[in-house]
């Protein structure tokens, strides 16, 4: 009689089969109910939107009360990160160097704009001390509504300097960036911001200053208009590009440096900044582990919030628009869009790995009331392009200290 059929032979049909069958199974779906439920409840955002993107695009998007899609808001603050963007290509393309004093970009032989004496703390401010904020010239308060921001720049903000060594201190105000686009005009010839802009960022992500777009204002730290979908592609250009551009944004520029204002004191969170972004962290001192969560962003004034998680795959905006900041809020829109997104995280996170991630053992921020006692800018009902800064808690003052930013 002929010997049996081996074992293998009989397995392979029903593991074909087996093969096929999970094949045709449809892949699972993230579930965003949990997201969806953190987004729509509360009172932190009474009416925006949550858009969330990984590698492949926008993978989630929410609306909450009345807030269109490609509705145009001011986003203050959140246009420091473009502002940063911007630098760091001009770094890449050897347009300009990080060590170069400004006075080197500033000066020509028949014009001498920025000090060269070595008595002046002023004359050793580098390109990186203006965009990580740790120059002296945080200052961009502009007295005279009748002047342009060239001629604001050199009668008020460069006067108002403070006696303070560059790199020694970090004081979160939009005098920084203000010289550094005055800097930026001068070195590449072109007219205005909005061209230096469009040529180093809207010409690589496909916005331009036009129509629904980028709109830049003429303050540089604080004034682009632009909607979700446009701010998306910007944060999706900055998520996806490659560390050669996005290393020197993201470095903790802090290490060694005096935090002297920071407007998320109010959380009970101490954060650290790069170019135009900040490094978060979600601990009462600042914690080195905080470097590995790769968590950075750049909250505006009158609650936009996007964000990008490194380590988790993923970017994200909160936005909301609330112009009302007269104190009638507590805390006020860009803290409140910042614990809101601090509390979708990790539901977030969870979606987008299938339900495979542990829950967080962090609890939610729950940071104290933001005193009333804090002053707040009391902006104009329509806002105008020159508004700039998230607001700063009032810091203890220094010897030096001059000026408070608005």
């Amino acid at each position: 009689s002929s010997p049996p059929p081996p074992m293998c032979h009989l397995w392979t049909p029903i593991l074909a089969l087996l093969i096929i069958t999970l094949a045709l199974q449809p892949l699972a779906q993230p579930d965003w109910s949990q997201v969806e439920t953190i987004f729509q409840e509360g009172d932190e955002v009474p009416e925006g939107r949550l858009l969330v993107g990984d590698a492949t695009g926008i993978v989630y998007s929410s609306i909450k009360g009345d807030f269109p899609e490609n509705k145009t808001v001011l986003i203050a603050s959140a246009s420091k990160w473009m502002c940063g963007a911007v630098a760091a290509r001009m770094i890449s393309e050897g347009v300009i160097t990080l060590n170069g004093l400004v006075s080197t970009y500033m000066n020509t032989d028949d014009t001498t704009l920025w000090t060269t004496d070595p008595d002046d703390v002023r004359s050793g401010t580098t390109v990186e001390h203006l965009l990580s904020f740790t120059s002296p010239c945080f200052d961009n308060t502009c007295d005279d509504s009748t002047l342009d921001k060239e001629e604001c720049l050199w009668q008020y903000i460069y006067p108002n300097c403070e006696d303070v060594e560059s790199g020694s201190r970090f004081y979160y105000g939009g005098g920084h960036m203000e010289i550094f686009a005055s800097l930026a005009i001068k070195v590449t010839g072109l007219a205005a911001w909005k061209d230096v802009a469009d040529k180093y960022l809207g010409e690589h992500i496909g916005v331009v200053n036009q129509g629904l777009s980028h709109q830049w204002g003429d303050s540089p730290p604080g004034s682009v208009f632009t909607s979700v979908e446009n701010y998306e592609k910007f944060l999706r250009y900055v998520f996806l590009k490659d560390q050669a551009l996005v290393s020197e944004m993201e470095k903790d520029r802090l290490t060694s440096t005096t935090i002297a204002s920071s407007p998320v004191t109010p959380l009970g969170q101490v954060w650290h900044y790069g170019f135009g972004n900040w490094l978060e962290c979600n601990s009462t001192a600042w914690d080195p582990v905080c470097i590995d969560d790769q968590i950075f962003s750049s909250p505006g004034l009158f609650g936009f919030n996007p964000w990008i998680d490194r380590k988790n795959g993923y970017y994200a905006i909160v936005a909301q628009f609330d112009a009302n900041l007269a104190g009638t809020r507590n805390p006020p829109p860009y803290l409140a869009s910042v614990i809101v997104g601090q509390r979708l995280s990790p539901a977030i996170i969870d979606a987008l790995s299938g339900g495979s991630s542990q829950p967080s053992t962090t609890p939610s921020p729950s940071p104290s009331p933001v005193p009333t006692t804090t002053p707040s800018p009391t902006p104009s009902p329509t806002p105008t392009p020159t508004s700039s800064n998230t607001p700063a808690p009032t810091p203890t003052p220094t010897p030096t200290a001059t000026a408070t930013p608005t």
